[in-house]
């Protein structure tokens, strides 16, 4: 009797221990269910934007979503039965029945971006402070240029026969076998890496000639929105002016050393080209020794007609800088993030029909700027992965070993070095392009610098969603039990 009382206890306090515990979640379940949501929204925004990476590179219709929400909802339910003997003729047989169910119901919104203000933005070239900015920030210049800037313009003002403009443009032509077009492009791009492209504050006139500035309401009201009261005759553009408070005749905030005619200014972020003088004949004329001889004839055509060179000369996503000798300019003209997003599929195009893939030389390595292949024995694991038109398509998940992972894809020309340095003067003939057209060459299975120009494109997208974008209910909604 004893035993079967003290089986009975045993059993109720198990069977309350199981009812009071139930509905508790612990915060580490908490952090676990949070960080996989968090896991999941970037392997889905990732792949996304593989995804219409690989519509750009078969010039199909792209179409962008986003997340707008992720809502989820975690509960436990602990139960517990318990069947006792009754009646004298029952059995000494005591039966437990516990149970327990955890349950988590994510909800997600989906946003599809199409709306007017997001495709006027997808559209528009970057702004030239968004490119300042990166610039600042220490982003790779080399991976700027050739990421954001669709062709660049070089203007001569030697006053004698090197005067002329011509045209640098920014495409790696699946048609074009030693990629003349781009190898053009990337010399001058490396010569303004050489020459250290910087940022530095100006001041642009935003107002006309003043000649009353008593208003001190109205200056305190332009101070908070960045403009500054800057004298007539302060027009260097190349610096900050020298600002302070002046209490004479009023509280009043100018810049410049006279009164009696002002101006009102707003101080930006430009770019400029840190040289001193440029050396003649370069980039131009060294173009013909760097893109190497199955060039020549091609680039030699493109300079002596005309052909290469733009009418354009100002607008929006153009950034002018020259040398501080004024005989040397160039016009940089930005790519929309619509356009960044087919460059990356123009070069998955190269890579896949060419089978070749220009590399640029970043932080001393030798690297792609975006590969992507299909998925296949000899390339199985991939960082980001999705299927499209049938097949599998991953960025590989391994940036490679050693000083050159790329090495065994290299091409130059005869003589040409392997070397890569992150500046690199004209006259060095460095040129490297990925080519596995030979029998018994494998397809590379190395990412480069992909994940990095997703993180780019990425941030560009984001600069132009609004709440308008990303409503808080959705045409799509999907719900996970």
């Amino acid at each position: 009797m004893k035993t079967r009382t003290r089986c009975l206890t045993s059993l109720l306090l198990a069977a309350l221990t199981l009812v009071s515990t139930g509905g508790c979640i612990t915060p580490r379940s908490l952090s676990s269910d949070a960080v996989s949501y968090n896991l999941a929204v970037e392997q889905a925004q990732n792949r996304v934007l593989l995804l219409n990476v690989l519509r750009a590179e078969n010039r199909y219709p792209m179409y962008l979503t986003a997340i707008s929400s992720i809502a989820g909802s975690v509960s436990a339910e602990l139960s517990a039965g318990l069947e006792l003997p009754f009646g004298g003729d029952a059995k000494s047989t005591f039966k437990a029945t516990p149970g327990a169910t955890y349950k988590v119901a994510p909800t997600m919104d989906l946003a599809v971006l199409d709306t007017q203000e997001f495709m006027k933005g997808f559209l528009s070239p970057v702004e030239s402070e968004v490119f300042a900015y990166y610039i600042h920030q220490g982003w790779h210049q080399e991976q700027l240029l050739h990421l954001l800037v669709r062709k660049i313009e070089i203007e001569l003002n030697d006053g004698g026969s090197g005067n002329g403009r011509w045209t640098a443009t920014n495409y790696p032509d699946v048609s074009d076998s030693a990629l003349c077009e781009w190898k053009a492009f990337a010399t001058v791009v490396r010569w303004l890496v050489e020459n250290k492209l910087e940022t530095r504050s100006v001041t642009v006139p935003v107002s006309p000639i003043l000649s009353d500035l008593d208003d001190l309401a109205a200056i305190v009201a332009a101070a908070k929105e960045g403009v500054i009261v800057e004298d007539e005759k302060s027009s260097d553009a190349g610096s900050a002016p020298d600002c302070k408070s002046d209490t004479k005749g009023g509280s009043k905030t100018r810049c410049g050393a006279e009164e009696g005619r002002y101006k009102l200014s707003r101080a930006e972020k430009r770019i400029q080209l840190s040289v001193q003088k440029h050396p003649k004949g370069c980039p131009i004329q060294e173009i013909m020794e760097q893109v190497g001889s199955d060039c020549w004839e091609k680039l030699e055509g493109w300079i002596q007609s005309g052909k290469n060179r733009s009418d354009e000369t100002s607008g929006a996503g153009v950034i002018s800088v020259k040398t501080t000798d004024d005989q040397l300019g160039f016009r940089l003209y930005l790519r929309s993030p619509e356009a960044v997003l087919y460059y990356l599929g123009e070069l998955v195009r190269v890579a896949e029909a060419g089978k070749k893939l220009p590399l640029v030389c970043i932080h001393g390595k030798w690297e792609p700027l975006f590969f992507a292949r299909k998925r296949d024995d000899g390339c199985r694991e991939g960082v980001v992965q999705t299927e499209y038109l049938s097949a599998q398509y991953l960025i590989p998940a391994s940036q490679g070993d050693g000083e050159q992972p790329w090495a065994r894809w290299l091409t130059f020309e005869e003589g040409g070095e392997r070397a890569c340095h992150d500046t690199a003067a004209c006259t060095s003939g460095e040129w490297s392009v990925a080519d596995w057209t030979g029998d018994g060459k494998a397809v590379p299975c190395l990412s480069g610098r992909s994940m990095h120009s997703l993180s780019l494109l990425s941030q560009l997208f984001a600069l132009h969603k609004s709440a308008e974008d990303l409503p808080s209910t959705s045409l799509v909604r999907i719900v996970g039990q």
